[in-house]
């Protein structure tokens, strides 16, 4: 027979734990045996998690970060909708609402509070978000592999899902940066960002003469 935490195991890496050792001296003697309404109810979250952009590279100086955050607080809905179509999975259940609750819940908790205060548009605290979501995000990817596992029997090759996270960042680091605000918005606001742009032409103009 195969146990909970003979599976649950695997899903605790060295920087990244879904699951508590709490979680699993509770249900790590069970039996592991999703049934196929575990696997169907996995396999549509994990349609829902991988396709979110919460799941995906937040590139700095793009994206609203009300998007990702907005995007984590609907796996909510969806999850209690997958669970009502999907009666008697009650592996995905226990499983998903722990992640949920135990991982997604205190960051959207967090940020939800703050950005209705407009926390998030403030260039110190857009700072901290993109940080705590990246602190996130290797346990979504570790969470979207056991769903995975659940919907195949199997998990997933190795890097299979973190790798194609891990070379767009690459892609990202390698590629020539772009230097400067870009001018988009309102008139006004395309006003502050060319003057930002010269100011700082400027100043780096005069650094250079000091260097020299």
């Amino acid at each position: 027979m195969t146990t909970w935490k003979q599976r649950l195991d695997a899903y605790r890496t060295i920087s990244a734990a879904l699951f508590s050792n709490g979680f699993l001296q509770r249900f790590g003697a069970n039996e592991w045996a999703p049934g196929d309404a575990g696997s169907r109810a996995a396999a549509e979250l994990h349609t829902q998690l991988a396709t979110r952009v919460a799941t995906q590279p937040l590139r700095y100086g793009d994206g609203i970060e009300s998007a990702p955050l907005e995007s984590l607080y609907r796996l909510f809905g969806s999850a209690r909708e997958i669970q009502d179509r999907y009666f008697g999975a009650t592996h995905f259940e226990t499983l998903a609402w722990h992640v949920l609750n135990a991982h997604v819940r205190p960051f959207t908790a967090k940020w939800h509070r703050r950005n209705l205060s407009g926390a998030l548009s403030a260039l110190d605290d857009t700072d901290e978000f993109r940080s705590d979501l990246e602190e996130l995000q290797p346990l979504l990817i570790l969470f979207d592999e056991l769903l995975l596992e659940i919907r195949d029997g199997r998990r997933p090759l190795p890097g299979s899902i973190g790798g194609e996270v891990s070379e767009r960042f690459e892609g990202e680091m390698a590629a020539p940066l772009q230097w400067g605000i870009s001018p988009t918005g309102s008139n006004v606001q395309k006003a502050q960002a060319n003057a930002m742009n010269a100011a700082e032409r400027e100043a780096i103009k005069t650094q250079e003469h000091q260097w020299r």
